[in-house]
């Protein structure tokens, strides 16, 4: 056997070795860091909320891909130094070293006890009808995520389209950790057209010439819109190629604020609530009498 032939045989013996150890590491990585609940007491008593590994809330997200040419992307993943194929799961999966050790959390790397690492940020899956899904466990992983692949990935091979989410903070104390499965793929997810929404009140105000009058009929039903509960499990596009990452992060942020409501007891609470916060923020404060 010549020395070429014996070096590539080193090397998919490497490369084989290495999947196998990914695959154990994956066991130790998959576990979620439970911390204790800084929130309020009362309705809370006794719980502990949820985290990752990286300390962002445990809040489940799905990113859709629309996948063009899965070899592509296959060639990709194998040169990306972060990702990893798990052949037992059949599936790639991003690990928070190299390239995305970059990535900044409100856990730092160092964070991660040394036996821990790498630990897993997301798993990507290809599916049937040229489809790509990668599954997250926080909303400022998907946030990030987006950013990441689209440096790396070609938009003519794979381009993100939709996010799933499920809107809900998740109590550790009872040592459940939730998966995807559980959620998603239900049917059960309401599908959010934000687009349809705008066309609607364009729709119900285009008989008003006046844009003072326009703006007063508008408001009450975009109120009476987020009156609303949101949905358990949503899908919305992400708009990220024409819109940048920053409309994302608003509507992901929203619902991160009213997830907390409810844990906090508020069982009510929705977006029309988040709004009025705002609204009080942006109006001038009265000025005093003399």
């Amino acid at each position: 056997m010549g020395k070429k032939a014996k070096k590539m045989k080193k090397r998919r013996l490497k490369k084989k070795m290495s999947i196998h150890d990914t695959t154990n590491r994956q066991s130790l990585a998959r576990r979620i860091e439970v911390s204790e609940d800084s929130m309020p007491r009362g309705e809370n008593d006794g719980r502990r909320l949820l985290t990752t590994m990286t300390k962002e809330i445990y809040m489940l997200a799905r990113l859709h891909y629309d996948l063009l040419n899965p070899e592509k992307i296959s060639r990709v993943f194998l040169k990306l130094r972060c990702m990893e194929h798990d052949p037992v799961q059949d599936r790639w999966v991003w690990l928070y070293e190299a390239e995305a050790k970059r990535l900044k959390f409100k856990g730092t790397y160092k964070d991660i006890p040394i036996e821990r690492r790498p630990i897993v940020l997301g798993a990507f899956f290809f599916r049937n009808k040229g489809e790509m899904i990668l599954d997250l466990n926080s909303f400022d992983r998907a946030i990030k995520a987006v950013v990441f692949f689209d440096k790396y990935l070609p938009r003519k091979a794979a381009k993100a389209k939709d996010i799933t989410v499920l809107n809900k903070f998740h109590d550790g104390s009872k040592g459940f950790v939730p998966k995807h499965q559980d959620f998603f793929d239900k049917g059960l997810e309401e599908v959010i057209d934000p687009d349809g929404l705008i066309d609607g009140l364009r729709r119900d105000t285009s008989t008003i010439e006046n844009p003072i009058e326009k703006a007063n009929a508008a408001y009450p039903l975009m109120m009476e819109g987020f009156q609303k509960s949101i949905s358990e499990v949503e899908r919305m596009p992400i708009h990220f190629y024409e819109d940048g990452i920053s409309s994302l992060k608003g509507r992901l942020s929203l619902r991160e604020i009213i997830a907390m409501q409810h844990w906090q007891g508020n069982s009510d609470y929705s977006l029309n609530n988040v709004f009025e916060q705002i609204l009080q923020l942006m109006l001038p404060s009265p000025k005093p009498e003399k």
